[in-house]
């Protein structure tokens, strides 16, 4: 087996994304937390969960629909850094308790 600077960019980048936005629970739900108002703070991480988990559910699916329509997993990043992306943009319009 050789080594590959590709697989390895590839896998710091999976351990990286699933520790810090897929699969570790504790650092979003502190964030959500914090940004959610203190008097709905329960209902916020209720619906969050709930919306986590559908997505979880419906995400693999679809990204497996993907590369057998494509044969290539160039449009799946693509998709990830999209919905990425998509989450930093929305966290523009969130304001802070004071």
């Amino acid at each position: 087996m050789h080594f590959s600077w590709e697989m390895a960019n590839t896998k710091i980048l999976m351990c990286f994304l699933g520790f810090f936005s897929m699969g570790w629970y504790s650092l979003w739900i502190s964030y959500v937390l914090n940004k959610s108002p203190k008097y709905c703070t329960g209902k916020s991480l209720g619906i969050i969960m709930t919306t986590n988990k559908i997505i979880v559910s419906i995400v693999p699916p679809f990204m497996g629909l993907l590369y057998d329509i494509t044969g290539k997993f160039l449009f799946i990043w693509y998709f990830v850094i999209f919905i990425q992306a998509f989450g930093l943009f929305l966290n523009l319009f969130i304001k802070e308790e004071k």
